[in-house]
């Protein structure tokens, strides 16, 4: 898979540098791409798969606020989405 559109939301620490040592999150939102989506940090992740946003902030995530991230974007996403169709 190969981004085509994204922005940068921001960077964030590692919740955790005792157990995890030292890092930073930085994190996209993607919006489009071409290819199909393969998991290429097999030792990192089990699976990709898409997920409703109930089922996504259900999963242990990398960092406390994704969960918080997740229905952000949707929100906004949704309340643009409000705004081109009126």
């Amino acid at each position: 898979m190969i981004p085509t559109a994204w922005r940068e939301l921001e960077v964030l620490p590692e919740p955790d540098p005792e157990r995890h040592g030292e890092g930073r999150y930085i994190r996209f939102h993607v919006t489009a791409w071409n290819g199909t989506p393969t998991n290429r940090q097999l030792h990192e992740h089990s699976r990709i798969a898409w997920f409703t946003l109930d089922q996504a902030v259900q999963l242990d995530l990398a960092h406390p606020s994704y969960a918080h991230l997740f229905k952000q974007l949707l929100t906004n996403d949704a309340d643009n989405e409000c705004e081109a169709l009126a």
